[in-house]
């Protein structure tokens, strides 16, 4: 409150008084600014590090506006379709009617309040939705065996203890984290990461279809030995590469 006298101490003053300050104020040696203090802990406290398990605001703020090209305050369909283009030129949606629905499936994932405009809260929201599913696991597996990355790749994103929460921050400044705080030393590589983590944060995507059919044999004259088929799982517009076979081992009663 204005007026008010804080508790007195070494390095302390009255509230009013340093509202008033607007020099530094040489107190036993030191310079001493009352107001650049309470702000310089503040930021410790509140400062965002890869694998803290929170998504950072000003990231993803940082993000909208990257797809806010005419800096509009909102991402209209027409950015997201300039967006998807890009994405697409690597093998993804690069016909008119694939990139057309791959924006309508965008839309209906992210535009909450169903206006056809993207406001920085939703991809907030949505931003989150990413953090609570990719987990530590998850988000080296897809690194592993989504985006066919050497291992040691994935690996690195497990010990650093990366999440859906952090891709915020990692394609800051084109993908800079990837390299100094991740470690991915092959450009290539972090372009490949850079390139994915971006396709999610906008939307793009979808869970491919489950094969089908899918039809497991029992080889003739062996009781240990099975044979797998299946058909094509479908991607919408971005190519299946890799199918995973797990098998889960039943316990005898």
């Amino acid at each position: 409150r204005p007026g008010r006298a804080a508790a007195r101490g070494p390095g302390l003053v009255p509230v009013a008084e340093a509202r008033r300050l607007r020099t530094p104020r040489t107190m036993r040696g030191l310079f001493y600014l009352p107001e650049l203090l309470l702000c310089g802990l503040l930021c410790l406290a509140r400062a965002d590090v890869i694998g803290d398990g929170r998504s950072s605001v000003a990231s993803t703020d940082e993000f909208f506006t990257t797809m806010d090209t005419d800096a509009d305050g909102q991402v209209e369909e027409f950015e997201i379709r300039e967006a998807v283009a890009a994405f697409g030129s690597d093998g993804g949606a690069t016909k008119v009617e694939d990139i057309e629905s791959t924006v309508e499936d965008i839309m209906s994932r992210m535009d909450s309040n169903t206006d056809g405009l993207l406001s920085d809260e939703e991809i907030e929201t949505y931003s989150k939705r990413i953090g609570a599913v990719l987990t530590v696991s998850a988000v080296a597996e897809w690194v592993i065996h989504g985006l066919q990355l050497p291992e040691e790749v994935g690996e690195l994103f497990r010990s650093n203890s990366v999440t859906g929460y952090d891709f915020a921050e990692l394609v800051e400044d084109d993908g800079a984290a990837l390299g100094h705080d991740i470690g991915i030393t092959r450009v290539v590589h972090r372009k490949k990461v850079l390139r994915a983590m971006k396709m999610l944060m906008t939307g793009v995507g979808n869970v491919p279809t489950t094969p089908s059919p899918f039809i497991p044999t029992i080889v003739p004259g062996s009781c240990e030995t099975m044979e797998l088929q299946w058909g094509r799982s479908q991607g919408r517009g971005f190519n299946v590469h890799k199918y995973r076979v797990f098998r889960r081992t039943v316990e005898s009663v």
